[in-house]
This record gives C-alpha cells, sequence and structure tokens, in this order.
C-alpha cells in the first residue's frame, strides 16, 4: 500500500509539474470543492477532489481560477502561511507547499494535517504514530506527542506560538473507547514537550480545535455542540453546526450550519445566522474568514459542494463555483 501511494504521489507531482508548466487542461475546469481558506483578503485557495481535483486559486468575485497542482485536494489538510503566500496540504502521506503563484511545488515531510505557526517559521502536523513540529521546510522534525489516533483532528497553535492544541485518546490502542470514539480529549501543550494540560473536562470525540488570536480556544463535541473555553477554564457550549473558526481578530467566531454559517461572539453571544441555501438539510463543509473579517468563504451543498462568499454582515451573498 505504502509503494502504491508514493507512486500515486509521483505521478500527481508529475501531473502538477506539466499544470505548472503551462499545459492546457483536457477540458475546462470544474472542481468540486472540498474546503477553502483565504490567502489574504482579496483571493481563496480551496481543494478539490474528483477529476478536476487539486489545489485551486480563486479571486475572491469569482474571477482568475487557476489550478496551482493536481495534486492534493484538501481532505488531508490545506493551510496557508501567515502571510498568505505559501500553501501546505497533503497528498499520499506527505505534505507539500506550493507558492499561491503555482510556482515552488516542493514535498516537505511525511504527514498530514499539517497547520503554521503565528509567525510562519515552524508547523504543526501529524503522522500515524503522533503529532509532530518541524521547520518550515521541513527539516529538523520531531515528535512532540505519541499518539496512534492523530487522524481524529489537525493540531493547532496558540496565538504566541509557544503551545500546541491537539485531540488524542489516552486509552490503550485499539480499547473500546478509542475504537469507539468516546475516549477522546483536547490537550494544550507547550512547543517543547513539557505543561500538558487537559481541556475537557470528560472524554469523548472533540474535533476542530480552533486558538483565535486573543487566546481563546473553541472546539467542537461529539453531539455537534460548539464549546468555546472561558478565561476561568470552564466551557460556554452552544448548538449551532459544526466547526468553529475565529475572526483574525479573535473577536467572532463562525460556524458552519446546515444552510450558511453562525456567527458568534467572543463568548458566544450575538449570533448572527448566514443563510446560504435556506431550507437546506446538509451541512456545510467549511467556513473561513478573510484576512480583514468582512468576508466568509463557505463550501457546501446539498448535491454537490460550491464554493460561495458571503459579507459578514449578511449584505451580500454570492456563489463563485
Amino acid at each position: 500500500m505504502a509503494r502504491l501511494a508514493a507512486v500515486a504521489a509521483a505521478a500527481a507531482l508529475a501531473a502538477a509539474g506539466a499544470a505548472a508548466a503551462g499545459a492546457a487542461p483536457a477540458a475546462p475546469l470544474a472542481p468540486a470543492p472540498e474546503v477553502a481558506v483565504w490567502s489574504g483578503s482579496s483571493s481563496i485557495v480551496f481543494g478539490a477532489a474528483g477529476r478536476h481535483g487539486g489545489i485551486y486559486l480563486v479571486r475572491r468575485d469569482g474571477s482568475g481560477l487557476r489550478r496551482l497542482t493536481t495534486a492534493g485536494g484538501g481532505d488531508g489538510g490545506l493551510a496557508i502561511s501567515p502571510d498568505g503566500r505559501t500553501v501546505l496540504f497533503a497528498s499520499g502521506g506527505a505534505i507539500f507547499r506550493i507558492g499561491i503563484d503555482g510556482t515552488g511545488l516542493r514535498r516537505v515531510t511525511a504527514g498530514f494535517s499539517p497547520s503554521w505557526s503565528p509567525d510562519g517559521r515552524r508547523i504543526a502536523f501529524a503522522r500515524n504514530d503522533g503529532v509532530y513540529l518541524a521547520r518550515a521546510d521541513g527539516s529538523g522534525a520531531r515528535k512532540l506527542v505519541t499518539d496512534r489516533y492523530p487522524e481524529s483532528a489537525a493540531p493547532t497553535w496558540s496565538p504566541a506560538g509557544d503551545r500546541v492544541a491537539y485531540v488524542a485518546c489516552t486509552a490503550p490502542f485499539l480499547s473500546r473507547p478509542c475504537e469507539h470514539q468516546y475516549g477522546f480529549d483536547l490537550y494544550t501543550i507547550r512547543k517543547t514537550g513539557s505543561g500538558k494540560h487537559r481541556v475537557t473536562p470528560r472524554s469523548g470525540f472533540p474535533q476542530c480545535p480552533s486558538w483565535s488570536r486573543a487566546g481563546r480556544l473553541a472546539f467542537l463535541t461529539e453531539d455537534a455542540t460548539v464549546a468555546i473555553v472561558q478565561p476561568s477554564g470552564r466551557l460556554r457550549t452552544f448548538r449551532p453546526g459544526g466547526c468553529p473558526v475565529w475572526a483574525r481578530g479573535g473577536g467572532r467566531l463562525a460556524v458552519a450550519t446546515a444552510t450558511g454559517a453562525s456567527l458568534l461572539g467572543a463568548g458566544g453571544g450575538g449570533r448572527r445566522r448566514i443563510a446560504i441555501l435556506p431550507g437546506s438539510h446538509t451541512l456545510f463543509r467549511s467556513v473561513a474568514w478573510s484576512a480583514d473579517g468582512t468576508t466568509l468563504a463557505l463550501v457546501g451543498g446539498a448535491t454537490r459542494a460550491h464554493l460561495y462568499v458571503a459579507a459578514a454582515n449578511g449584505s451580500t451573498r454570492k456563489r463563485l463555483l
């Protein structure tokens, strides 16, 4: 299986090289988005699966659609550097990086679910045996946490870059709590490997930890409840839908819902609903804030995933793809 994955990854990278060299696609691009992130406030990077899979860039008005590479698709993780110029993505059991101009495609290290440190100098990521840290170019990789179930959630950096939040099952490998996904907890740990702290008061299956620049941590529980860690350490919970994502300043939180997204204040109050598909019963896959906090990018759809943008004040909504 490992050899097949390597062959597939090599083929994808060969195709990516052809794309980067300017080879024309055989048919008009019709990507099916899976996850999206912003490059600043003017462009969106997204991963797509299927026939037109790969990593793409599009302007916020829907113009300038460009496939950066045919490798990847977003399901193994997609992250934009703090300066908005470099994309990390996973493909075939490895992490790659590429510039948003489509140049500089290279393999970084083995792993998946990458995330950038706030200063862009280091990355955190998962491998099959735990959570790792490395320099941005993949060198100096070292294991931060041993965990046989790292696929449960991507590691997330604290705003100061001194701690990492991660989800792990501390019960024995192949035990019932781990295999049946009710023995997991959210933890934080210093980048040195010391100071491990359990955040969740009871085990379950927490997902999608998101750490704001203001130092607040939010995550999704197994019963679709979003929890925000208060300064006292207590959790404030509510049930708007999917994974929480903080606006850059840390003052607001966006959560994917069946119809679009819910926006909340830092403490969980002041809810505003952004309806993209009224009456939809399919949870939107992802939501992301523009750097200036004025606009959301959302991926979702009832029968086929599409990419949408919406003003955070609810004034405008538009389908890009």
